[in-house]
């Protein structure tokens, strides 16, 4: 098994409980002020998706409109992209918190 799919298999058993993990911790927020909730997971998905464009635009400025990975972009950027997906997310995560929240407030 090479380093890569042992990761991918990794991600695919513990992303789940994770996923539960962060909804969990965030549902009290929700429950408390879903409206301010909802701005800010608005704001993670807007942070997210700017600072992905960012590390792609060198790429869009060479020519090349779909790219895949970080292969072509510097270390910088690949931090930069890296980090724009965490923030989608954590906005992923706000969003089903927010879900959740108004399931329970209607129930």
């Amino acid at each position: 098994m090479f380093e890569g799919s042992a990761l991918l298999n990794l991600v695919f058993l513990i992303g789940p409980i994770l996923c539960l993990a962060a909804v969990s911790m965030l549902l009290p927020g929700a429950l408390s002020n879903p409206p301010g909730f909802l701005h800010a997971a608005l704001a993670c998905y807007g942070a997210g998706f700017a600072a992905i464009a960012v590390a792609k635009l060198r790429n869009l400025r060479n020519g090349r409109l779909i790219s895949f990975g970080t292969a072509d972009i510097r270390n910088w950027e690949k931090w930069l992209y890296r980090s724009g997906y965490l923030l989608l997310f954590v906005a992923l995560a706000m969003m089903a918190a927010l879900v959740f929240s108004i399931q329970i407030q209607h129930d």
